[in-house]
């Protein structure tokens, strides 16, 4: 089974990945999984795996704010201590990694 990493590069590189297959006509592109496992992506997929990283990350800073909102406003440790921080992905199933 194969997943791929995300970091601060990886919008970049697979947009980069896009373009360049774009450019070149490619039907299918080559990408290392976290596990080093070569894919076979086609365009629609990578396109897909853009948006779908896009959604995420989106999603993430979008719930930053309202925890930080949360934490500047609280009043003493406790409260702070009361804050429970849970991402929260509609409609995406999170599959914890194992071990």
């Amino acid at each position: 089974e194969a997943h791929i990493e995300t970091n601060a590069n990886t919008l970049t590189d697979l947009n980069n990945e896009r373009d360049r297959m774009v450019t070149l006509g490619l039907d299918k592109t080559e990408w290392l999984s976290k596990e080093d496992i070569p894919l076979q992506l086609t365009l629609l997929e990578l396109e897909e795996l853009i948006n779908y990283i896009g959604k995420y990350k989106s999603n993430v800073w979008s719930q930053y704010y309202t925890f930080k909102y949360k934490i500047e406003n609280a009043q003493n440790i406790d409260e702070i201590a009361e804050i429970e921080i849970v991402y929260s992905f509609p409609g995406v199933e999170i599959i914890e990694p194992v071990g």
